[in-house]
């Protein structure tokens, strides 16, 4: 009963020293559509040339990001007593539509209501935990 209460306390332990956030940045070749989420940006500028020039800049959670064709193109995990962070690179071809809860947020930039592209992305992922002594 001691060992198994020695468990359960550990876990709680554990788990109230763990911590982690995942960060990612995309972008395409020219530069006309970036987003960035989980840092302290979480925002989308989609570029666009119809009758002017400009840049719709918008919170990420109005939009829909689809991601399709996903090739990794590169991937390294860091270990050591505390931490365990991950850095992958990947590709893919790209649907940017509006959230259900914004419906028309591209529409007066982008008649379609969408923007179809390929991107390069970075994601970073850490997760701290207590050392084991």
């Amino acid at each position: 009963m001691k060992a198994l209460a020695t468990v359960l306390l550990s876990l709680i332990v554990s788990n109230s020293y763990a911590g982690s956030w995942t960060a990612v940045k995309c972008s395409n070749s020219d530069g006309t559509v970036i987003w960035e989420a989980g840092t302290q940006v979480d925002e989308i500028n989609l570029k666009y040339a119809n009758f002017v020039e400009g840049t719709l800049t918008l919170p990420v959670e109005q939009v829909s990001i689809q991601l399709n064709k996903e090739v990794t193109i590169r991937e390294k995990t860091i270990r050591d007593c505390n931490m365990v962070s991950t850095k992958r690179v990947f590709a893919g071809n790209v649907k940017i539509v509006a959230a259900d809860k914004h419906p028309d947020v591209l529409r007066s930039q982008f008649p379609l209501n969408k923007v179809e592209t390929e991107v390069i992305c970075t994601r970073i992922s850490t997760t701290t935990l207590p050392c084991e002594e």
